[in-house]
């Protein structure tokens, strides 16, 4: 979640793009109402089968039938800018997940994941792009199968969730799922964060070597806006006026919007077009210009920006498609391997396309006017390009704990620029990322006679080889760091046998950004202890509005997670 936080940096709905949501609307609602079917169907399917005597399960050994149900109520601890409403209700999630696990042949095995979610309408979003029931959902979050011909061999094929990374909180090598941002904030679990893949799956041990290799073929059969990481769809940040008195609220957990080109402008300034509607695209290579019966002159902009996507098309073209391979070998209390995936950014970049078309904007103001202040269209495009992922790792058992390690490499990177000299707003470069951690398991008598102290230590880092000059975040003035590091760390124990756990996390960026979460966990007798209360704080502080665990930390909350699980 944290490593998605931080990369979550962008703003998808402007006062142009509600157009092209209106125009949508009725194929959005249908599609949605269509998933609300299929999904209730599913979980129907699940509840009927969950509701079986004990005794008719018999029949086949091996089936488990697992689940939970929980609720986040969660109160944010300050008030925030841009918003209509003094409600401070940051979360009532209630979530309903059911599980299936059998085998139908002695090779042949089955999961079924089945999952409800429903949220209310808050006060909070008011006046946003926010539809009722967009929080909600009623889906087959898993269903696949799993063969197994042979010893050590078994294909698994449907939709998945499978994770490579090393990492608890930041995505290096985690690099198969998407990350969907309605569930990216800090109370909630890392897997349900991630948005399950249709795939084919192969894992082979090779046991003459202690090893295994793992390969995945993804064709993009989701909904385009969940075949990557649907950030500008949800969730959406407010938008404000240039001169900065009137607002469209965002969506609760969006981030601060862009608001720092509110200052006159030069005509020697270079043009982050759309600035005066709230719309932060990425540059212009067009500036503004004196125009005689306006003023002050350089408060007006030369051209409209018109927005629209280019999602992976699901994979009709070979490049649109996932792919890779990770291998795994155990020997001398060292595991290691190596892994390739091609993929799409998650994140998406924001090109800068043509100008076509003209609008007399002088006419619009006065009839007298015609053709005094004519500017075109430039269309800005929000695309997910390509990229290769080179990774390995290496973990280590020691006398005290676990060491792990990861790095992975981007070969010709995208990134959004302010460069002049680059027309598209886009350059390549090169990008290595790499995790230093270490898992502490270890009794410690003065503090707890009943529990162990679990400390995790982890060192993540980011650097992008070449000239990072100009590189911007994409919709953001605020500059990508050549490199970049960020530190974790958390402590916790439990007492009475766990009946009673206590813990905390830091997270801190070098940039002055970053996140403090105590929490405190009850786990009753009751029900053979399937009850948890987890009570949480989660602390965002940051240097300024526009960068790392900054761009939410007017987001702090206080967060009760209930939850019976059987």
């Amino acid at each position: 979640m944290i490593e998605g936080s931080v990369k979550k940096l962008g703003n998808g709905k402007s006062t142009i793009c509600k157009e092209r949501r209106g125009c949508f609307v009725k194929r959005e609602k249908t599609k949605r109402r269509t998933g609300i079917v299929w999904g209730a169907l599913s979980l129907g399917l699940l509840i009927v089968l969950f509701s079986f005597p004990a005794y008719a399960m018999e029949v086949a050994e091996g089936w488990d039938f697992t689940g939970f149900i929980r609720n986040n109520t969660g109160l944010f601890t300050g008030n925030q800018d841009f918003t209509n409403s003094g409600n401070q209700l940051a979360t009532e999630r209630n979530w309903l997940r059911l599980k299936v696990d059998g085998q139908i042949l002695p090779s042949l095995g089955v999961r079924l994941v089945g999952q409800g979610i429903f949220e209310p309408e808050y006060k909070i979003e008011e006046g946003s792009t926010v539809d009722f029931g967009e929080y909600n959902e009623a889906d087959l979050r898993e269903a696949y199968l799993t063969w197994k011909p042979l010893d050590g061999q078994k294909m698994i094929v449907g939709r998945q969730i499978v994770t490579w990374g090393e990492s608890l909180a930041f995505r290096v090598g985690d690099v198969i799922n998407p990350q969907d941002g309605r569930f990216a904030f800090s109370f909630a679990n890392l897997e349900d964060t991630r948005i399950p893949q249709w795939m084919v799956r192969g894992v082979h041990q090779i046991t003459s070597a202690r090893s295994s290799f793992e390969w995945i073929f993804n064709p993009l059969l989701t909904e385009a806006k969940y075949r990557v990481d649907p950030i500008f769809a949800e969730p959406t940040s407010a938008t404000v006026s240039a001169d900065g008195k009137t607002f469209t609220p965002g969506w609760r957990f969006a981030i601060y919007p862009e608001t720092r080109l509110r200052q006159p402008y030069t005509t020697t300034t270079p043009l982050a077009p759309g600035q005066l509607l709230g719309v932060p695209f990425a540059r212009s290579v067009s500036y503004y210009t004196p125009i005689p019966f306006l003023t002050p002159a350089d408060n007006y902009f030369t051209e409209i920006p018109v927005v629209r996507y280019k999602h992976p098309d699901g994979g009709h073209t070979f490049k649109d498609l996932r792919f890779g391979g990770r291998t795994s070998t155990t020997i001398g209390g060292y595991q290691f391997g190596a892994f390739y995936w091609h993929t799409q950014e998650y994140t998406p970049v924001i090109e800068r396309g043509k100008t076509y078309g003209s609008n007399d904007l002088g006419a619009a103001i006065n009839p007298l006017l015609a053709g005094l202040w004519v500017v075109p269209n430039r269309e800005y495009i929000i695309r997910y390009p390509e990229v290769n992922i080179l990774g390995a790792y290496i973990n280590k058992d020691m006398p005290l704990g676990v060491l792990r390690s990861e790095v992975t490499y981007r070969p010709r990177r995208t990134y959004n620029t302010l460069d002049p000299a680059e027309p598209s707003a886009l350059v390549k470069r090169d990008n290595l990322q790499y995790l230093l951690a270490w898992d502490i398991q270890t009794m410690f008598r003065p503090l707890s006679e009943t529990g162990t102290i679990d400390i995790n230590l982890e060192y993540y880092g980011n650097w992008i080889i070449g000239n990072a000059k100009y590189l911007n975040v994409a919709g953001y003035l605020t500059p990508v760091r050549k490199d970049d590091h960020t530190f974790l760390f958390n402590i916790g124990t439990g007492f009475d046998y766990d009946k009673y756990h206590v813990g905390v996390t830091f997270i801190h960026n070098v940039q002055n950004n970053g996140a403090v979460m105590p929490s405190v966990k009850y786990v009753p007798d009751a029900f053979n202890k399937a009850c948890s209360f987890e009570l949480k704080y989660i602390g965002v502080y940051g240097r300024n509005d526009f960068e790392g665990m900054g761009l939410f930390r007017q987001k702090s909350m206080v967060v009760l997670t209930s939850q019976f699980s059987w």
